[in-house]
């Protein structure tokens, strides 16, 4: 019995120990690491939607891997952007793919708005499986 009130007490212990108030240069320290830093992402999102632009003003349509570069950039461009506006990477990626698969329905000629509803309707019930899972 004795054993077990100064394992309580050590437990308590600890509890009151992790309560204790931080140094404020601490923490302004840990505010900082987990504080995300928005310009390189800014800067690869900017890069990618000027890389899809040119892709589309320079590239002829025609040229070898010009659709498959195309693809890949808009996929980068949506992805970094998207991640920026839900703040939410799994979701990030389900949109991106979600559109570029449109987006390929629409180069093979069957891209329409039914397709495009089924896809978010797939899209939807992804995102809430995985995040009930």
């Amino acid at each position: 019995m004795a054993k077990r009130k100064r394992i309580l007490k050590q437990n308590n212990k600890d509890k009151v120990v992790s309560r204790t108030k931080k140094h404020p240069a601490k923490q302004r320290q840990d505010k900082i690491r987990r504080r995300k830093n928005f310009f390189p992402m800014l800067l690869v999102i900017l890069i990618s939607w000027g890389g899809v632009i040119s892709i589309i003003y320079f590239v002829e349509p025609y040229s070898l891997g010009a659709v498959i570069a195309l693809f890949v950039t808009t996929f980068i461009a949506l992805f970094f952007t998207s991640s920026v506006l839900f703040v939410n990477t799994r979701r990030a990626l389900i949109a991106s793919v979600g559109l570029i698969l449109f987006m390929l329905l629409m180069y093979l000629g069957i891209g329409n708005i039914l397709n495009l509803l089924l896809i978010g309707g797939v899209a939807i019930s992804i995102d809430i499986y995985a995040s009930r899972g």
